[in-house]
């Protein structure tokens, strides 16, 4: 997962994220995360978009999304997806062999490869994220999604290189280079209730970790 910077954000509104993700794309941020629960104006959206934005998808399996009034599954969404989005961040997961490799077989039947990366519980044991990572080296899994710096740590050690690693929800410059030093691969900020106005969050945090020395880009 190569992006122009290592900074990216989240967008809050669940609706329909993907109408903000050009000018959060363009103005500030090299990566757009969306919540996609009506998943038919998502698309609608998402298809007018310049292919080379950044898109990543979350799904959550504890959340019915909705295709024209109908509802849907993950799997369904995901499938939906695919073709307009260049990643997925899943969470809301119980049994992890049932839940994402329906996910993993799906992307086999597709040219383009999608890379998934797995949400991270904030209250986590070590010993259950010691799980998750095994299964995601195992099973094709391409990353974490960690917003808990404790856990971040400690994915990023054990997860040795092999996977992607996205510190989320960061929205301060101090936390943000400390992540990075850490060995996060990407940070992801978190947009607010006003989207737009996380431009100028993701603008002065840029300056922020340039004059602390992190590594951004």
């Amino acid at each position: 997962m190569n992006f122009k910077t290592k900074i990216g954000v989240r967008v809050c509104n669940k609706a329909n994220g993907a109408e903000y993700v050009c000018a959060l794309n363009t103005l500030a941020y090299s990566f757009v995360i969306i919540d996609c629960t009506d998943v038919s104006k998502s698309i609608a959206t998402l298809k007018k978009l310049p292919r080379e934005t950044n898109i990543i998808a979350h799904l959550d399996k504890r959340k019915e999304s909705t295709y024209f009034d109908k509802k849907k599954d993950m799997v369904a969404s995901y499938a939906l997806l695919y073709d307009f989005v260049d990643a997925f961040i899943i969470s809301g997961y119980d049994e992890l062999s049932d839940d994402i490799d329906q996910l993993i077989n799906l992307r086999l039947y597709n040219d383009e490869y999608r890379p998934i990366l797995m949400e991270i519980p904030d209250d986590m044991t070590y010993d259950e994220l010691d799980d998750v990572i095994a299964y995601a080296k195992l099973s094709n899994i391409d990353g974490l999604s960690v917003s808990n710096p404790r856990l971040l740590k400690h994915a990023v050690e054990k997860s040795e290189g092999i996977l992607t690693i996205i510190a989320d929800n960061v929205n301060d410059a101090e936390l943000a280079a400390s992540c990075l030093r850490a060995g996060a691969s990407l940070i992801s900020v978190n947009s607010g209730r006003y989207p737009y106005l996380s431009i100028f969050k993701g603008r002065r945090l840029i300056k922020r970790l340039r004059k602390s020395g992190a590594e951004y880009a």
